[in-house]
């Protein structure tokens, strides 16, 4: 029953034109990017290198792929409910769980698809631009930091997707909690007791976004950015402890999942 409902997943997202739109946009902006950088390079004037340019490819703009990802996610699982075929399936005989599953399963197909899509490509440029690949312990961590980051971020956007059940309020929900509510939330909580302080820095997006520093992973590039800091007399950035940081990530995407799970399975279709 997994094999037809991975099957039936697959064909549904091939077959939507949203799919093509949103993950075609999103390479041709990361080529773009990457192909830029590696022109400068050539010319001389840049250094899209490895190891360093891992830095680039691994620790910065984050966003695109949540952006993507989110967007894309959400209009595979949403339009279900719009279209009806959601309920369709159940009545077909799909139960809720399986149901359930197989959007689930969209979360690591997306995050393979955009985030190996962008490592392939920086990688290889970078490779070729300097001495061939190579991608040492702090790349490894950091290419999982974000892995772990993606799928969060990938989670909560399924979770407002079989929540709110239509794409165009569903991706209004997401843009909210991501650009504002959280934030909101968080300052208040701040301002109401600086107590509060240590409780915020443990919201998901917090976390998620801790995770894809790059400093986090990397202990010259931390040492680096201490030393800049320094220099301009700014205060010196901090890390999280990297034990606490990684159950708090793994921790939230089960939870949010789970949630999700439970707020599908107690609503009608």
């Amino acid at each position: 029953m997994i094999r037809a409902v991975v099957r039936n997943e697959r064909l549904k997202t091939v077959h939507r034109l949203a799919f093509w739109i949103v993950a075609i946009v999103f390479a041709f902006g990361t080529s773009m990017d990457y192909v830029q950088s590696f022109l400068r390079t050539q010319a001389g004037r840049a250094s899209f290198v490895l190891p360093d340019a891992w830095r680039q490819i691994l620790g910065s703009d984050g966003e695109a792929l949540y952006i993507f990802g989110g967007i894309l996610l959400i209009l595979l699982v949403a339009d279900e409910f719009t279209w009806r075929t959601a309920r369709q399936n159940v009545i077909d005989g799909l139960s809720k769980e399986l149901f359930f599953t197989g959007k689930l399963l969209l979360i690591p197909f997306i995050v393979v698809l955009f985030l190996g899509f962008r490592v392939v490509l920086g990688g290889t440029l970078a490779a070729v631009a300097g001495e061939g690949w190579v991608m040492g312990r702090p790349a490894w961590s950091a290419l999982a930091g974000l892995t772990v980051a993606f799928a969060g971020n990938l989670a909560i956007s399924l979770f407002i997707a079989l929540a709110v059940r239509s794409g165009g309020a569903a991706m209004g929900v997401w843009l909210l909690y991501f650009a504002l509510i959280e934030n909101v939330l968080a300052d208040g909580l701040v301002k109401l007791s600086a107590s509060f302080e240590s409780v915020v820095q443990f919201f998901p997006i917090h976390v998620f976004n801790a995770l894809t520093r790059y400093i986090q992973h990397d202990p010259d590039a931390l040492q680096q950015a201490i030393a800049r800091a320094v220099e301009q007399q700014h205060t010196p950035p901090e890390i999280w402890d990297p034990g606490t940081l990684w159950f708090s990530g793994i921790a939230w995407v089960a939870v949010i999942l789970g949630g999700a799970f439970v707020w599908f399975r107690k609503r009608d279709l």
